[in-house]
């Protein structure tokens, strides 16, 4: 589903003074438009149209639908799902040019007034005599070189602020400019999904026990479906919320091996923090068939990743640079470790470089 810009103004018009139907004749409060499938499928159609943000009022005003829409992790209704399923509602997911990326940077949204682009400026703090400001003294005025600023009648104070108040305005004219509006409208999208998914997360956590969420993610492809697709933000806000995960024996080593055969460098750099942290040595495991991550690395990517990188030569390099990556933080006594099969990681390593 996809919505143009003047049908989401209808809707960011609607939404507000829409009101549960009350019956004229008998009183009786009406089938709410915010309740049930009702609400879920308004829900889910709205992400799908990308209006994170009415999608976001909406489960912060209706708890209650968020709690039915994250009890199951997989569904028509998956709030989560739906979430995951979408890595491109994620900075992560944006493939940003470098340029885009000095200008994403640069821009400050406002998650109050997500539709207003001015910058809203506090002249005090701009002008050259503001109280906020430093002083000039001018009984005993600083000596100063010949060639300084001061020297020539500007203080240094007076020419940063004259810098300040023109970078505030430039900023402001700049949004004026077709791309950097778009620009604004992903990054506003992209912290909108990011509050969306961690009040889908802390619904999930208030609702369940502690056994119910290790039930909740070992039976459900969500988090696999998540790495799968790239969606980190997701990914390391669900390791954040639910701590287990880096410690269960079963979940661990499920998330790690997608993790690292998946090549996302983010991911397994929070898990290599986040075990440090709580001094377990959860990365040296062995799986049904003996294999250490180290093993997982050697595999060869995923045609999709190798697709990403241009020309076989940078293929073997980006291959090598992983592999020893995730080397130089295992075990020594787990580089040389014998699967199942007989063989050691570097075995599978050389094979994979040479083909």
């Amino acid at each position: 589903m996809s919505a143009s810009d003047d049908q989401k103004e209808i809707l960011e018009y609607l939404y507000p003074v829409t009101r549960d139907y009350v019956s004229q004749v008998t009183g009786d409060a009406g089938p709410s438009p915010f309740a049930n499938s009702m609400g879920a499928c308004l829900v889910i159609a709205l992400i799908e149209a990308d209006s994170y943000g009415t999608a976001l009022s909406i489960c912060r005003q209706f708890p209650y639908l968020v709690k039915q829409m994250v009890a199951v992790a997989e569904g028509e209704y998956s709030l989560l799902q739906k979430i995951v399923e979408r890595p491109f509602s994620f900075l992560s997911g944006a493939n940003l040019t470098w340029w885009e990326r000095s200008i994403y940077s640069l821009i400050e949204v406002n998650m109050d007034r997500p539709m207003d682009y001015d910058i809203t400026i506090d002249k005090d703090k701009l002008s050259p005599g503001s109280s906020k400001g430093t002083k000039k003294d001018e009984e005993n005025p600083p000596e100063t070189s010949k060639g300084s600023a001061t020297s020539e009648g500007i203080s240094t104070d007076y020419k940063g602020n004259i810098t300040g108040y023109i970078s505030v305005y430039l900023r402001r004219y700049l949004m004026l400019v077709p791309h950097v509006k778009q620009l604004y409208n992903k990054k506003l999208m992209h912290q909108q999904a990011v509050a969306l998914v961690k009040n889908g997360l802390t619904s999930l956590y208030e609702s369940k026990t502690n056994l119910q969420l290790e039930n909740y993610f070992s039976n459900s492809s969500i988090m696999s479906t998540a790495i799968k697709y790239g969606s980190t933000e997701f990914v390391l806000e669900c390791l954040g919320t639910f701590r287990f995960l880096i410690y269960h024996p079963d979940l661990s080593l499920k998330i790690s091996k997608m993790v690292i055969e998946e090549r996302n460098v983010k991911m397994f750099n929070y898990i290599c923090e986040e075990n440090e942290k709580l001094k377990r040595d959860r990365l040296s495991f062995l799986d049904e068939n003996k294999n250490t991550i180290l093993h997982y690395a050697a595999t060869l990517a995923s045609t999709r990743q190798l697709n990403s990188i241009p020309g076989a030569a940078f293929q073997v390099q980006k291959q090598m640079q992983w592999f020893k990556g995730v080397e130089s933080i295992v075990l020594r006594k787990d580089r040389f470790v014998r699967n199942g099969d007989g063989h050691t990681a570097r075995f599978y390593s050389q094979r994979t470089t040479r083909n």
